[in-house]
């Protein structure tokens, strides 16, 4: 299936047309030498609502949109394949002018919330996926594959080579260690039963040595490939569920925590070259990464979340709260990135209003409104000038990727960060030692437990405190009332 080319004027006409013509004809895109290349991505599309976030990504001008999961919402729940037919022709195309598509599903489009590899109806999620969303030619390896959809892509050619790594964290993965309600058709609000089971979990350390797999072995062999002496100078790594974050009401890698620490190791071992990690799911945007002093300027950036293209937990009046307090007691993995001040925030119900009041504004490095995402690669005009350095120092005409969280209205940045090009090995595999050092949901649940109970112990000391005081209060009291009592 050939993308449509858009109705672009000017210049950039013959180039994004050259784009989606190259892109619909091979995995691989070649890209006017030194020019930027920019990749669009979001997740958690309800095709019923509104949805005018697709003219300012098409106001980007990307090279290719991602979906990192969730591109439509089945109504009710899932007992047939076509119930998902349906929806994709509720959803219909993204009006992007002509800009390739790619990416994975998440659980909504795989057809069960929270689903995983016991879902009766992952193969023909697969297939529909890739026929209504990716537009897959019939042979197409991700069709057949054992473990999934998961695939890759290039982008220009070597040293101005982009590889988009797309992982399908749903086909293989395992339960969690307590299987989660959240598919439970007859429980109203299943999904909030299934935050809570995830948190109490953590709380009480449920799941800390949970063994199971999120990925089949035959994608983690082919994911060691795709990143073994890559010849592309920047990676992203699509995974529709988070890696990285530290609150353990939502679904992540961190409920399985074998399989985050092999994640993790993988990318330390290989060490590709400028690796992101792009994930969806939460309805939410924030920036995680772990500072180091053996990193240069920027390389602390890990991991990208932008979720929320028609719907984000910011808006709603009991949401909103909920939202606004997890990200303040659950913020060791996001970068302390604050909000571009000199942009309004976009308008807003009075709830929202009232609740970010509540919280003292919307959270550093972190944006719980409509927004999808940018990742802008920046190539040097001349590649053999790339000097590599040393911290503090950035390396040197080796180009950047410049990520941003954009304003679904109007495509203004929320969000920004620069992970510079150009890092030695040992630069790339620190990054992602720093990553595993990061506190897992376990170890912030654990956080949360010593302060929660060092608050009732402070709570319990003052109340026995007062208590002792007020009784030594009384007995003075009764003693003076009986020597003034003797005295008349």
């Amino acid at each position: 299936r050939l993308p449509r080319v858009g109705h672009m004027h000017g210049a950039g006409t013959v180039m994004l047309s050259c784009l989606t013509l190259a892109s619909a004809i091979s995995p691989t895109l070649l890209l006017h030498v030194g020019a930027p290349l920019r990749v669009a991505f979001g997740s958690c599309r309800k095709q019923l609502k509104p949805q005018p976030v697709w003219d300012a990504v098409a106001a980007q001008s990307p090279a290719l949109w991602l979906w990192l999961g969730d591109a439509m919402y089945p109504k009710g729940s899932v007992t047939s394949a076509a119930q998902l037919r349906e929806a994709y022709a509720q959803a219909g195309e993204p009006a992007l002018r002509g800009v390739p598509v790619d990416g994975v599903y998440d659980d909504h489009d795989y057809g069960l919330n929270d689903g995983g590899v016991g879902w009766e109806l992952k193969e023909d999620a697969r297939q529909l996926f890739l026929d209504e969303v990716v537009g897959a030619p019939a042979d197409s390896a991700r069709r057949t594959q054992r473990g999934g959809l998961y695939g890759s892509r290039t982008l220009g050619e070597p040293p101005r080579q982009l590889k988009v790594v797309m992982l399908d964290t749903r086909f293989g993965r395992a339960d969690h260690a307590v299987p989660s309600p959240g598919g439970w058709s007859r429980v109203p609000k299943a999904g909030y039963l299934a935050g809570v089971t995830r948190s109490a979990c953590a709380l009480l350390g449920v799941g800390s040595s949970h063994s199971a797999p999120v990925l089949h072995e035959e994608q983690w062999a082919w994911l060691r490939t795709q990143l073994t002496n890559s010849t592309a100078s920047a990676h992203l790594i699509v995974s529709s569920v988070q890696v990285l974050t530290s609150a353990a009401a939502v679904e992540s890698w961190g409920h399985f925590p074998r399989e985050r620490r092999r994640l993790l190791s993988l990318l330390e071992e290989t060490r590709p070259r400028g690796a992101l990690l792009l994930s969806g799911d939460v309805h939410y945007a924030e920036l995680a990464g772990a500072p180091r002093a053996a990193l240069p300027p920027g390389a602390e950036l890990l991991e990208v979340t932008s979720s929320g293209l028609t719907h984000a937990c910011g808006l709603g009046a009991v949401g909103g709260p909920l939202c606004g307090l997890q990200h303040r007691l659950f913020a060791s993995h996001r970068l302390p990135t604050p909000h571009d001040a000199r942009r309004p925030l976009p308008p807003l119900p009075p709830s929202a209003v009232a609740a970010l009041r509540a919280l003292g504004g919307p959270a550093a490095g972190a944006y719980p409104f409509l927004n999808f995402g940018s990742a802008e690669l920046r190539w040097p005009s001349d590649p053999a000038s790339c000097e590599p350095s040393a911290p503090p120092s950035s390396p040197t005409g080796c180009g950047a990727i410049v990520v941003r969280i954009h304003h679904a209205l109007d495509g203004g940045t929320a969000l920004e960060h620069s992970l510079p090009l150009g890092l030695t090995a040992g630069q790339e595999a620190e990054r992602w030692r720093a990553a595993q050092a990061l506190p897992t949901i376990f170890d912030a649940a654990a956080e949360l437990r010593a302060a929660v109970a060092a608050l009732a112990g402070g709570a319990l000391a003052a109340g026995l405190l007062c208590c002792c005081g007020c009784r030594r209060l009384a007995r003075g009291r009764g003693r003076a009332a009986q020597r003034q009592s003797k005295r008349d």
